[in-house]
């Protein structure tokens, strides 16, 4: 994990996430990493019931240019929020943003 962080200055997911079949899909050029440089951070997310990580992952699921960037999960095992958040936020630019922002118009309006 070190070299992926620290030389290759690439982002990645926890330590837990980050398996040996990760890696090997990384290196063969199966998955990707996001440069350091280019990560769109979401520091703090509102805890909004439409934010749920859950409900996001099912959305994102079988999307090969957004799950390139993520282990293969198994059972019921989904990446944490802030993994998910920043992947989602950089790849697809602003979602996360505009979901957060969704989420507060909707509940001005409750």
């Amino acid at each position: 994990m070190e070299f992926f962080e620290r030389h290759c200055l690439k982002y990645l997911p926890p330590e837990r996430e980050m398996t040996m079949d990760f890696a090997r899909d990384i290196l063969s050029g199966k998955k990707h990493l996001l440069d350091m440089k280019d990560v769109r951070w979401i520091t703090k997310a509102p805890q909004y019931k439409g934010l749920n990580v859950k409900y996001i992952w099912s959305c994102v699921v079988g999307k090969q240019h957004i799950m390139k960037y993520f282990p293969s999960y198994t059972g019921k095992k989904i990446p944490t929020k802030t993994y998910l958040f920043n992947v989602l936020n950089t790849v697809q630019e602003d979602s996360i943003l505009q979901l957060i922002r969704n989420q507060i118009e909707q509940r001005k309006k409750d």
